[in-house]
């Protein structure tokens, strides 16, 4: 299938087109970049978070916190209501497993994060009679994040865990009422972040996906008001929400003004001056830019692509795994100039991670109007390090615009330290249902660990897993396993084992045989 896009994507550009893709959603591990973004003449766009959110006011008695919203159908108004602590009716205040019937009649549930999915919990206070949930974080992640609820209807808000507990000893010494307000009031965020869940590389080709990062999560944006199944919906008609499939379109509105700005170019010179065109893209607790296997080039900067003489004949620089260390690279990229005046441009590695970094051909390169130069980059070097070894050749035009090529490559450890589930089927398991996976396995740098030793063990009673059958011939660090999941309860559990890694994977059922 890939196949099918990269040839779609190549003939497009040779007609002119220029093509951008969501990364994807599957993040934060690491080759989670999937098709069609990771054909290699399509922009591959990451999602950064907004500097601007919503807050919402959650009060409890005298108390009051700031919460996220859900991803399913909010109120457009306030909810207010007497506020039940779900510990009263289970135990744990988890709200896991069924509630009393009409428990939570006409009452907003306040429940506690963790051990199952937010559906079920959101699910089982809805079942009960809520009218609204209120979830608290735990210790261990104790900032509200977004999150989804799946096919739960019922309005839903978090809040932070040191808000959870105070509420928490409040409703201990007695009833309280409390207002969960879903119209929310704008705030100033820290916006040099990369989105939890934006996609990172490199792509299963070893090549760097995405490429550019722009603005894909606390998006407010119109909704459906219509439909209310729909996970665009909401009755104000506006949604705050995430994905970077909001970061692709702040693209691809961005090509457009850069083709109507400077028409008459190339689909490759117009991908080269949005991708390389980039600013440095750094959080603000550290000059040291994020990676490029999150970021790519950087921050999508329209204006140094409006402005910039320079485009590269590569946007990036790839140079692979070599579990060797031993390294014997050689590129040319050629580097022109669209101005109307010579340029001298100073040229400079910038690295980012890592012991080692390409050396180039020189430290300025003279380019004539009109003209192209060649920038040689090359990597000569025995028995490099473990790790990830990545950064940016950076090129300063003297208008003051830069051209930034993103390079990686990688020496790979072969310790497991994380894993991305490929392929589930059935997607819905039911009850007491087989289910087959294809699991991959990354180590400390984010390449496939090649091994046979791979074990997954059940951990929830009435499961059971079959030993894992090795798959790299086909797909290199990934195994196929089939188990077998309980007849009773929604949440199974499976320990994934590999040297000194061990990894928690957890399957939701719905309903019976």
């Amino acid at each position: 299938m890939d196949s099918i896009y990269q040839n779609a994507a190549q003939r497009a550009s040779a007609a002119g087109i220029v093509i951008v893709a969501a990364a994807g959603n599957e993040g934060p591990g690491p080759m989670t970049a999937g098709a069609p973004a990771t054909a290699p003449d399509i922009i591959s766009v990451a999602a950064s978070v907004n500097d601007r959110t919503f807050r919402f006011p959650v009060s409890v008695g005298a108390l009051t916190a700031f919460g996220v919203l859900s991803d399913g159908p909010n109120a457009a108004d306030a909810i207010s209501g007497t506020l039940i602590d779900v510990q009263k009716l289970d135990g744990d205040g988890l709200a896991c497993a069924p509630l009393p019937a009409d428990s939570l009649k006409g009452q907003i549930a306040f429940i506690l994060r963790g051990s199952c999915f937010f559906e079920d919990k959101v699910n089982n206070a809805a079942a009960a009679g809520a009218t609204a949930a209120l979830i608290y974080t735990t210790p261990t992640s104790p900032r509200p994040a977004s999150f989804t609820i799946q096919s739960a209807k019922l309005p839903t808000i978090m809040i932070g865990n040191a808000e959870g507990v105070a509420i928490k000893a409040s409703l201990a010494q007695g009833t309280q009422s409390a207002r969960l307000a879903f119209n929310g009031e704008p705030v100033d965020t820290e916006s040099r972040q990369v989105a939890s869940f934006s996609s990172r590389g490199p792509s299963q080709y070893l090549t760097i996906k995405p490429e550019v990062i722009a603005v894909g999560q606390a998006v407010y944006t119109a909704a459906g008001t219509a439909d209310n199944t729909s996970r665009s919906y909401n009755a104000s008609g506006y949604i705050l929400t995430n994905g970077t499939s909001f970061s692709s379109p702040i693209v691809a509105g961005a090509v457009a003004t850069l083709r109507g700005g400077r028409p008459g170019l190339t689909a490759a010179q117009y991908r080269s001056l949005i991708i390389n065109g980039a600013s440095l893209f750094t959080p603000s607790t550290t000059t040291q830019s994020f990676p490029v296997a999150a970021a790519g080039a950087g921050l999508l900067n329209l204006e140094n692509a409006l402005r910039s003489p320079l485009t590269s004949s590569a946007v990036s620089l790839a140079l692979g795994s070599v579990p060797s260390g031993n390294f014997a690279v050689n590129r040319e990229f050629t580097i022109s100039n669209l101005g109307p005046d010579p340029d001298q441009v100073k040229v400079e590695v910038l690295p980012r991670e890592g012991t080692m970094a390409p050396t180039i051909s020189t430290s300025s390169l003279t380019i004539a109007p009109g003209e192209a130069g060649t920038l040689a980059v090359s990597l000569q070097a025995t028995g490099v390090p473990t790790g990830i070894h990545q950064g940016v050749v950076q090129l300063t035009s003297t208008t003051g615009t830069t051209l930034r090529i993103p390079y990686w490559f990688a020496v790979p450890s072969q310790e497991a330290s994380s894993y991305t589930v490929l392929d589930q089927s059935p997607s819905s398991p039911r009850l007491g249902q087989q289910v087959q996976l294809v699991i991959r396995v990354f180590d400390t740098t984010g390449l496939p660990v090649l091994s046979d030793q791979f074990t997954i063990r059940p951990v929830s009673a009435g499961t059971t897993a079959e030993e894992p059958v090795n798959l790299d011939r086909q797909v290199p660090g990934t195994y196929l396993v089939r188990v077998k999941l309980a007849d009773v309860g929604v949440t199974n559990s499976f320990t994934l084992e590999l040297g000194n890694y061990r990894g928690e994977l957890s399957l939701r059922a719905t309903g019976g045989n």
